[in-house]
């Protein structure tokens, strides 16, 4: 029996070296090292974020090993997940391969520190007996905005307090609603006035201004009452949304108000500079452009704090507006030419114009699709999409003045006093009460015809809706004058000869 005891004690002997040579351990003596890829510094995360943490497996065996990630524990934190562990197991060569795991922390994760273990399993073949489990730790610092930090139980968030979170809470509430009194009511518009140098209109930038950056304020001040009551920190990303949104939804309007402040300036300036004030229908256009690009701004802006991807609300709005172009060219190409008449101007309600060398029309109304025209001489009305306004060819005949250059044509015979002629027609023009002196009318000999001379009479009269009776009485005059003095119209004349009959 004794023999046989020392006999299975020198085996076991024999076999445990050879077991210990050809098997990997954890040990530092082993053919298997794990430890962080970045030698053991804290991991910093956010909430809502995720980062990746690499695994470093040292495999100095001459054979390869296969390695699986088990599971893993959180230490000290919570909310935190880890994605994107193998489900197989992993062969790793001779040397040093990475595992790369994905760790997420949920939005509403607290700030924390604390520690994540991996635990993996080692075997020599993929489907083999797990022969060794090895673990490797890191050291993970969770930050969450929503938490309360060093805010909690301090008065405004700065001042330790003893008293109940509760009761310091309340008192910062009390402090935040007199320090927006204070700066939105006396110190900005103070700011405010002695920047625009208009320290008399001080009541007047108050009553505007005080109200919205008070609400502004004390959305600040709510929020940050949250954080001092430590409320948690999902209660705490609601109060922040809604503040987000009130934010924007304020802000907006600050802008519209500043906007239009904006451009009531540049109206004064312009009838300040000219005799001309900023067209009605232009300053409706541009409050409506205003309008829409504010709205979309703010739009945009809640649904991207709401949690909206905004590149993909940017291509599909891309896409709906490319449709839509496409199907309401002649549509868009009428908004876009009412867009240009309006700002360019070539003539605004009132003005008599022609279109491609057609009848005179007073202009009515400028629209942003259409343009309303009136035949003055007929008082019939009729409407022109904009963008064949347009591309026509205008001609503005009363811009900036009823004043119009006008003709009168008189026929004389040539054997006429051409110089004669000339003094009785500047006669009759600036006898005439209508007729401008100061722009002085001109005569010339405009053609010589078979049988007569025409001479042109060009005068300025003071209204061109009046132009046709006034070119007329200066005719009835200048033909009295060439009565008085010898100077005979020329009348259509032709000479007959009759064949066979001597002249």
């Amino acid at each position: 029996m004794m023999k046989r005891t020392w006999a299975g004690l020198l085996i076991l002997l024999l076999v445990i070296p050879g077991i210990l040579v050809t098997l990997p351990s954890s040990g530092s003596d082993g053919a298997v090292t794990l430890h962080p890829w970045d030698n053991g510094n804290t991991e910093h995360l956010d909430a809502g974020s995720s980062i990746t943490l690499d695994i470093a497996v040292q495999n100095t065996n001459a054979d390869p090993i296969f390695v699986k990630v088990v599971g893993y524990e959180l230490d000290g934190i919570s909310k935190v997940s880890v994605t994107g562990i193998p489900t197989a197991p992993i062969m790793i060569e001779p040397g040093i391969q990475v595992i790369s795991l994905t760790v997420v922390a949920d939005r509403y994760a607290a700030t924390q520190t604390g520690r994540i273990t991996f635990t993996l399993s080692i075997a020599e073949d993929a489907g083999g007996v797990v022969f060794n489990d090895m673990t490797v730790a890191f050291e993970v610092d969770v930050y969450s905005s929503l938490s309360a930090g060093s805010s909690y139980n301090h008065i405004m968030g700065i001042w330790p307090s003893s008293l109940d979170p509760a009761i310091t809470a309340l008192i910062s509430f009390v402090l935040w609603i007199v320090v927006a009194f204070a700066l939105s009511y006396l110190v900005l518009p103070f700011i405010i006035s002695v920047i625009l140098k208009e320290r008399d209109k001080l009541k007047g930038v108050r009553r505007y201004t005080w109200r919205p950056f008070f609400f502004l304020i004390m959305l600040y001040g709510t929020a940050s009452c949250a954080r001092i009551y430590g409320i948690g920190e999902e209660p705490t990303a609601v109060i922040d949304t809604f503040v987000n949104i009130a934010y924007i939804a304020v802000g907006a309007l600050v802008v519209w108000r500043v906007y239009r402040e904006v451009l009531e300036y540049l109206s004064s300036r312009m009838s300040a500079r000219s005799s001309n004030e900023m067209d009605s229908s232009l300053r409706a256009l541009l409050e409506l452009i205003g309008k829409i690009f504010i709205c979309v701004i703010a739009i945009a802006s809640i649904l991207a704090s709401l949690g909206f991807n905004l590149m993909v609300i940017i291509t599909g709005a891309g896409i709906a507006g490319l449709a839509i172009s496409l199907g309401a060219q002649n549509t868009l190409s009428q908004f876009f030419s009412g867009i240009t008449l309006l700002m360019t101007k070539p003539f605004r309600a009132g003005d008599l114009i022609t279109i491609d060398g057609g009848d005179v029309l007073m202009v009515k109304k400028v629209g942003l699709m259409t343009t309303e025209f009136d035949k003055w001489n007929t008082n019939s009305i009729f409407v022109l999409p904009n963008n064949k306004v347009a591309t026509a060819g205008i001609t503005n005949i009363t811009r900036k003045t009823d004043v119009f250059q006008t003709s009168v044509q008189v026929n004389i015979e040539y054997d006429s006093d051409i110089k004669r002629a000339k003094d009785l027609m500047l006669q009759a023009a600036a006898e005439h009460p209508r007729v401008i002196k100061t722009r002085s009318p001109s005569v010339r000999v405009s053609s010589l015809e078979e049988s007569c001379i025409t001479m042109s009479l060009s005068v300025s009269v003071d209204d061109f809706k009046d132009a046709g009776s006034i070119s007329g009485g200066i005719r009835e005059a200048i033909i009295a004058k060439f009565k008085e003095n010898g100077i005979r119209v020329a009348t259509p004349k032709m000479d007959v000869n009759i064949a066979g009959r001597p002249r």
